[in-house]
């Protein structure tokens, strides 16, 4: 039924508003390089009518679940189009196979904080925000922000880019990579005129030096102190040490001005089964769990 998924007591609300529906017909009249949904292209006449009637029934059947509340609108359509293009979207996975290769180890990646080969990534994501018209620079503890040049309101969007040891290779950089092709989206589409995404790589998120290092700095919650007694929880590396290795010690160290955003959001592979056995595409985060190796 097209609403079976809900069921009395999954939403926790105080009150309950009028429903809006939204009805995708599952055949488009031409199929759309980046619909949101598993449409088809139509062979022969559009059979309309009868889905219509099986929608009917549908509904007719699942009215029990909707407690009584009020059908408020109804949109009819053939999908909701991406903001990002069917070019946007084969730059994005262009973006994320090359991000893969800087460190690649079985079917996952290597990329440890600072290590030769993530500062070669680093460089590399400094020439994609460029690229995708951001103003990209790399701060004193490895962070690579690229800003917006346009004066309305902006989203801050990143995650980071080192992983851990011999880890997975979407675990981070998908919300990096993703960051970068929204602001290029954002920047090209003439209804979002004057707004602006910047995005950012946070550095050592992983903690091997210090847990959260790159936005612990950036939203000015660590001091020089907990920078110089860090070190590599591996090899024992002082981190001003690294830092001075990788060339970012004469770096200035880039701070959040808090009236540049509007907010802050992170797009991240899920590293669990549930939307897999729901059978869902994407989720909000309400709960998360910390393992420490």
């Amino acid at each position: 039924a097209a609403l079976a998924f809900l069921k009395p007591g999954s939403l926790q609300l105080t009150a309950l508003p009028p429903l809006s529906l939204y009805v995708h017909f599952p055949w488009c009249v031409r199929k759309c390089p980046y619909c949101d949904f598993n449409s088809h292209e139509v062979k022969g006449s559009f059979p309309e009518e009868a889905y219509l009637d099986a929608l009917r029934s549908d509904l007719e059947q699942s009215l029990p679940l909707i407690w009584g509340r009020k059908i408020h609108t109804i949109f009819i359509g053939g999908g909701t189009p991406s903001l990002l293009s069917a070019a946007g979207l084969d730059r994005l996975l262009s973006d994320l196979r090359t991000l893969r290769t800087f460190g690649t180890y079985k079917s996952g990646v290597h990329r440890p904080t600072f290590s030769d080969i993530d500062m070669q990534s680093r460089r590399w994501l400094i020439d994609r925000m460029t690229d995708a018209g951001l103003t990209a620079t790399i701060d004193g503890v490895g962070n690579v922000i690229g800003r917006s040049c346009v004066a309305g309101p902006k989203l801050l969007m990143g995650s980071h880019i080192e992983t851990q040891p011999y880890g997975g290779w979407l675990d981070g950089a998908m919300g990096v990579i993703f960051a970068v092709e929204m602001a290029r989206a954002v920047a090209e589409d003439p209804a979002l005129a004057g707004r602006g995404v910047d995005a950012a790589a946070w550095a050592d998120e992983e903690g091997h030096y210090f847990p959260f290092l790159g936005s612990l700095s950036f939203i000015d919650n660590i001091s020089e102190d907990d920078i110089d007694s860090a070190r590599n929880k591996f090899d024992g590396t002082a981190l001003r040490d690294a830092l001075s290795l990788a060339g970012l010690a004469d770096l200035p160290r880039v701070r959040c001005e808090a009236d540049r955003y509007l907010g802050y959001l992170e797009a991240h592979i899920e590293q669990g089964p549930t939307l897999d056995t729901m059978d869902q595409k994407i989720g909000v985060v309400t709960s998360i769990v910390g393992s420490w190796q």
